[in-house]
């Protein structure tokens, strides 16, 4: 390659830096209080609007007073890069926002709601009276915004910004690992709870954390019921259903709940098919699971969807997914792909489909996976060899549920273990740094391995079951003596 190849491949160091720089303003932005920028923002007039003392348009050009994304300090809506014709942003109330080329001042003020004044205050609109022939502000009778400098500064703070994949660096509501700490950051929809305390949704590192819905919160210990763990809580309640192997698949179960609280923080995502006759109490267990978990905010349970549906639902957020009544005689293609979904997800692999357009259309869906059904649709040997089948049969005659499960309670215990998860991605310096979660996995992946038999596959699938069961009953990280008795 010549010189000249070289340095036509070379970024030019001063535009790298001006890109790294506007990426942290984004992030100061994002950390300013939210309280006090939006008593500011809301006070700013539609007339003779002045922000910081500064007059309409005196902010351009003014290095005090712009950013080094081309935007005012300020400024409520956060850039997030470019890729093709699309310009992302997150808008003024914190959602993710794609602005396109030929996008007007509808699109604009959507971007900047609830703060529509914002550009009438950088972007003001003059224009040349017969009378004195000079210019005069718009906003001084009417309140105007130029739409087109607007437009061509927004576009041009992305190019500052640099390129973007919204797929790769667009996190929505549930569990995520924390890149700065190792530790884990929950999303709930109004707020980011991290290892570093509270924070807003916003940008922080190469992560965008979009305003959503809200999701109800942890609890602030594990100690809901006294010396009594919360899975151990959990564990005896599951005990009450009639499994075909009562040891192992109700700690399966448990294991699943565990894991599908974080979700989109594991490097693998085991997914469950709970199989029932009538009355086996199918239909109970999984409003059970729904409960634990949060409530049918905290995951996606459609009664009748498609795979694109559950996509589309799913969006960027790792929350898991419940899919109830798959039953055997049901479309086998619509179960094949709801499998194959699951499959995806296991790996956070990406799903690309066509469009009208001709450019495809791509989601990466990290969500854990529970499907419910009378009898198990035909899956492939991929599957069956990445899913856990657990069984249920009615209860005998002489059989009673042994605890009257109690709504409130299932959510206390819920709340309770969320908790724990979090706390048990809490980077372990003796561990390499690693969360403590992924010490107790590798012991229980190695011994599915040696002890049991077990394939890579299989010490994937089971281990991260065995290892969420463990982490919702226990606080404490398994010795050898304990890994080889559940195993065996």
């Amino acid at each position: 390659m010549s010189d000249q190849d070289e340095s036509d491949n070379v970024v030019p160091l001063a535009a790298e830096d001006r890109r790294q720089r506007a990426r942290a303003e984004a992030v100061r932005t994002t950390r300013d209080d939210a309280s006090m920028l939006d008593s500011e923002l809301r006070m700013l007039p539609r007339k003779n609007p002045v922000f910081r003392q500064i007059d309409a348009g005196k902010w351009h050009g003014d290095p005090a007073h712009e950013r080094d994304d081309g935007l005012p300090v300020g400024c409520p809506v956060v850039p997030l890069g470019y890729e093709d014709h699309a310009y992302w942003f997150l808008s003024a109330r914190q959602t993710l926002f794609k602005l396109v080329e030929n996008g007007g001042k509808g699109n604009i003020q959507s971007l900047f709601t609830p703060y529509k004044n914002f550009p009438i205050w950088a972007w003001p609109s003059f224009t040349n009276t017969e009378k004195d022939k000079k210019a005069k502000p718009v906003w001084e009778v009417m309140g105007r915004f130029e739409v087109e400098q607007t437009k061509e500064d927004l576009m041009m703070s992305c190019v500052h910004v640099g390129p973007y994949d919204p797929m790769q660096r667009v996190r929505g509501r549930g569990a995520w690992l924390d890149t700065e700490t190792g530790g884990l950051v929950l999303h709930l929809g109004d707020r980011l709870i991290t290892p570093t305390g509270e924070r807003a949704c916003g940008v922080y590192g190469q992560h965008a954390y979009p305003r959503g819905p809200e999701l109800p919160p942890p609890a602030d210990d594990n100690a809901a019921f006294g010396e009594e763990l919360p899975g151990q809580v959990l564990m005896k309640d599951l005990l009450t259903w009639n499994w075909a192997r009562p040891e192992i698949d109700a700690r399966l179960m448990l294991g699943w709940t565990a894991c599908a609280m974080v979700g989109g923080a594991l490097r693998w995502r085991p997914y469950i098919f709970t199989t029932g006759d009538a009355g086996s109490g199918k239909t109970t267990l999984v409003k059970f699971a729904e409960v634990v978990l949060g409530g049918e905010q905290a995951l996606l349970h459609p009664i009748d969807t498609t795979e694109s549906g559950v996509a589309q639902s799913l969006g960027c957020d790792s929350i898991p997914v419940v899919l109830d009544e798959i039953e055997h005689k049901s479309d086998s293609n619509v179960s094949q792909k709801m499998f194959a979904m699951a499959r995806l997800a296991a790996s956070a692999g990406q799903r690309l489909r066509g469009s009208a357009d001709g450019k495809p259309t791509e989601t990466k869906i990290q969500s854990p996976f529970m499907f419910a059904g009378i009898d198990m649709p035909t899956a492939s040997d991929a599957d069956m060899t990445r899913m856990a089948v657990l069984a249920i049969s009615p209860l005998a005659p002489d059989q009673v549920r042994a605890n009257t499960l109690d709504d409130m309670r299932a959510a206390l215990a819920g709340r309770a273990l969320h908790r724990q998860m979090i706390d048990w991605f809490r980077p372990d310096p003796a561990y390499q740094g690693l969360p403590m979660f992924e010490q107790v996995l590798d012991a229980f992946r190695d011994g599915l391995r040696d002890l049991a038999g077990h394939d890579d596959r299989g010490a994937d699938t089971f281990g991260y079951l065995m290892a969420g069961y463990w982490c919702a009953t226990e606080v404490r990280v398994p010795q050898a003596e304990d890994v080889a008795d559940l195993v065996a």
